[in-house]
């Protein structure tokens, strides 16, 4: 790269974290880029689908009672996942995004939907299941403890937590360029954490998938 592009990546980085404190310019941001249906492309490129089977193949045809998807964007993903759960809950900063998925969910009763911004809301309740796929990069890395400290208080004890990041060249070997954080920072956090114990951890050339399971509190614990 050379020095103008470094310059010009510099300043992108620093115009990304200035967003990231505004969480009003961040929830603006969205309902913009939701103007138009699938604008990140995950219906039609063959990756999306291969990372929806990568999930789907995780969780190995159980069934859970609740479930929790957080980025769930306009519920393509969902469209699988309500077949495994009795309620499943789909929470995305936008409200556009939401919109789309309940259309595209409206035969599944099973299905609700809530405008959430998980880096500052609270989460409503605890769930057998919470899915989170390429949202959690958004989050700046000094927030990751907190952030990952609300999710894994939202699984259930002996629940499942399944993280689903592309990764990104500036903490790994390979992945994207934009994305100053990726995988590997954003699931190690979680992996770290005393009350997770990993079942899989599969990296694919251009992203990672990790599910985790919640241990049971140990008896007395606070």
């Amino acid at each position: 790269m050379g020095l103008l592009g470094t310059v010009s990546h510099t300043v992108t980085r620093w115009t990304r974290a200035l967003l990231r404190d505004n969480r009003m310019m961040v929830r603006s941001y969205f309902e913009h880029i939701y103007r138009n249906e699938d604008p990140y492309g995950t219906i039609t490129d063959p990756e999306g689908e291969r990372k929806r089977n990568d999930i789907m193949a995780a969780i190995a045809g159980r069934r859970f009672k609740r479930a929790l998807e957080i980025g769930s964007g306009e519920g393509t993903l969902a469209l699988r996942l309500a077949d495994h759960v009795d309620d499943l809950l789909l929470v995305d900063i936008s409200e556009r995004a939401l919109r789309r998925a309940r259309e595209r969910l409206a035969d599944r009763p099973n299905v609700r939907t809530a405008r959430l911004d998980f880096i500052v809301d609270p989460i409503p309740g605890t769930f057998d299941l919470v899915v989170c796929q390429e949202s959690l990069f958004y989050a700046r890395p000094k927030d990751l403890d907190a952030l990952s400290d609300k999710i894994i208080n939202a699984v259930a004890d002996g629940g499942t937590l399944l993280l689903l990041h592309p990764r990104s060249i500036h903490d790994d070997d390979s992945g994207l360029e934009y994305k100053d954080i990726g995988a590997k920072t954003v699931h190690q956090v979680f992996i770290d954490d005393a009350r997770t114990r990993v079942d899989l951890d599969q990296t694919e050339e251009m992203y990672r998938i990790t599910v985790m399971s919640k241990k049971p509190a140990l008896p007395g614990a606070v």
